[in-house]
């Protein structure tokens, strides 16, 4: 598989889970469109495809939704998929709170689906991305 195989695999499985997961609580709040419109800068996904995919899953239940995302991911190597889940995590956290379902979707896909430990999602970090969506959270005292 050509790295331009690659990325769209990754590019798409990310993003139909990462659209699967912003509606585990039934709404995409301002704060996870932001953190869309990061993951399609920093992975430089052009507006036109990332309008396809979405459209494309609008149309879709969750079944359909899930199985196209973990179809694409089990293409990647074990370096792409902890990106990947890591990029749930980002969109999970983005509007402040992370719901039950959230992370049950999480924890199903990277240690039943694709067989990841904690720690490989723990470890990994996304070096390049400056994000003031979350720096910008005040923490309660």
């Amino acid at each position: 598989m050509d790295n331009l195989e690659k990325d769209a695999h990754f590019r798409k499985g990310t993003l139909t889970l990462c659209y699967l997961l912003s509606q585990a609580d039934g709404e995409m709040t301002d704060d996870e469109v932001k953190a869309f419109e990061l993951f399609k800068s920093h992975e430089g996904l052009s507006d036109s495809m990332y309008n396809s995919i979405i459209n494309n899953l609008e149309a879709r239940n969750y079944e359909e939704i899930y199985a196209i995302g973990l179809g694409e991911i089990k293409h990647c190597d074990k370096s792409d998929q902890v990106k990947c889940l890591a990029w749930m995590n980002k969109v999970a956290n983005a509007d402040g709170y992370v719901n039950a379902d959230e992370w049950s979707l999480i924890y199903k896909v990277y240690s039943k689906e694709l067989g990841l430990s904690i720690g490989d999602i723990l470890d990994f970090q996304l070096p390049k991305i400056e994000n003031s969506l979350f720096s910008k959270r005040k923490l309660p005292k």
